[in-house]
């Protein structure tokens, strides 16, 4: 029996490659592929029809059940409506005719361009929008600057609480916010501040990007230990509000519930099943995978592609399905192998050895595994549940709660 991985497809559609801000640590324009200098600003009607027609092609063998099409850039709202909607149209027909048995249709924005127009455009074609902050005003600008060097904060936060429902179209689009971690930060007061001042009940936290290559200093990932526990930390004192942080939730459904381990949401399962269409339509492999090297970029056309097994049999994207499959040397042994699987594809890169590394940020994944579990087994879930749990994830069958912390160490300096 096929898994759940195997028949989901996620799609990053690059609608635009242009953006009205320039974020000082952005992988897409300043991570070193180069290769949105070349491609057009934004996709095009004939573009649009090819991937319209790839979608069909795609999904007529029943390869693909749940299909993720995320609207990226860029900024994706610069992009022109018509080819959102001709995409967004063509899978829902997809969705309703029964090809595709669940269907989800995602926007990621910086905030900036959001109007009633937008509103009404992602809330009439069902397009989910998220929405990306760094946290308050002085930590987000640090970053998340406009081409004139000025802050995004309110202006983003003005976006939200649009989409939110302050809008003269009467829709609350529920959005969420996504964040990049900030070694320097503290992630239990972004996270009030996210839940407790901007009102958002949804969110994610990621990883700064880079790899082994990049010299990630012991003090950076100590930096991201501190800002991942505090928001743990944060979000116990406020779980009982239905806030929900995905990456703590990925973690509890995997440790809560046996079904939930089998299906282990995890980040390198999933990143292997993502595929980018470029505004030329070119195809690559996950987006922030694309500038690890030339090889994951431009796998071909989508006019060139006739199934998804054609497209996953190619040779980048078998590699990465081996990375997200295969413990590196390293993780062999560790207990935590099924929740992890060695973090995110930039994060455990080097190109020497590939995906034969753990991630960069390994010592914080750990530590975090590790409270979560304490925290489980304090509150009365059994640790041979949690272990059981984490052998049928994929981990390593040996015992690794048998001394549960009884109070969370503090923060490392």
């Amino acid at each position: 029996m096929e898994s759940r991985e195997a028949k989901s497809l996620d799609l990053i559609v690059k609608v635009a490659e242009r953006c009205n801000i320039a974020c000082t640590y952005c992988y897409f324009f300043f991570g070193g592929d180069e290769s949105h200098k070349f491609h057009p600003p934004y996709v095009n009607e004939e573009t649009a029809a090819e991937i319209e027609a790839f979608l069909d092609r795609i999904t007529a063998d029943g390869a693909v059940e749940n299909l993720m099409i995320y609207f990226h850039g860029g900024e994706p709202m610069m992009a022109p409506k018509p080819v959102i909607a001709r995409i967004a149209r063509a899978a829902r027909r997809l969705s309703e005719s029964g090809r595709v048995a669940d269907l989800g249709l995602s926007m990621q924005t910086n905030g900036m361009l959001v109007n009633d127009a937008w509103i009404r455009f992602c809330a009439d074609l069902g397009i989910g929008v998220g929405v990306s902050l760094d946290g308050n005003e002085a930590a987000n600008d640090r970053f998340r600057i406009d081409k004139k060097g000025r802050g995004t904060y309110r202006r983003a936060v003005q976006g939200f609480r649009r989409l939110a429902g302050e809008n003269g179209a009467g829709i609350d689009l529920h959005p969420g916010l996504l964040s990049v971690i900030d070694p320097e930060g503290d992630g239990a007061r972004r996270l009030e501040h996210f839940s407790g001042e901007i009102g958002a009940q949804r969110m994610n936290f990621l990883h700064p990007d880079g790899g082994h290559d990049q010299g990630i200093a012991p003090a950076q990932v100590a930096g991201v230990e501190n800002f991942m526990l505090g928001v743990f930390r944060a979000w116990v004192r406020r779980r009982d509000s239905g806030l929900r942080v995905r990456f703590i939730k990925d973690l509890l459904d995997t440790l809560l519930s046996d079904e939930g381990a089998r299906t282990c949401p995890d980040s390198a399962r999933r990143l292997s099943r993502i595929l980018t269409i470029s505004s030329n339509g070119m195809l690559g492999a996950e987006d922030t995978a694309r500038t690890l090297d030339a090889r994951f970029r431009d796998i071909g056309h989508v006019r060139d592609f006739d199934s998804v097994a054609q497209i996953f049999a190619t040779p980048a994207l078998v590699e990465m399905q081996q990375a997200a499959a295969t413990p590196p040397a390293a993780c062999a042994a560790c207990p935590w192998w099924g929740t992890c699987r060695g973090g995110t594809f930039t994060n455990r890169y080097s190109a020497q050895n590939g995906f034969d590394n753990p991630s960069v940020y390994c010592d914080a994944l750990k530590a975090f595994f590790e409270e979560v579990s304490a925290w489980l087994v304090r509150g009365g879930i059994p640790v041979e549940d949690i272990e059981r749990r984490l052998i049928l994830a994929g981990s390593a069958p040996e015992a690794v709660l048998g001394a549960a912390r009884a109070e969370p160490e503090p923060l490392r300096a």
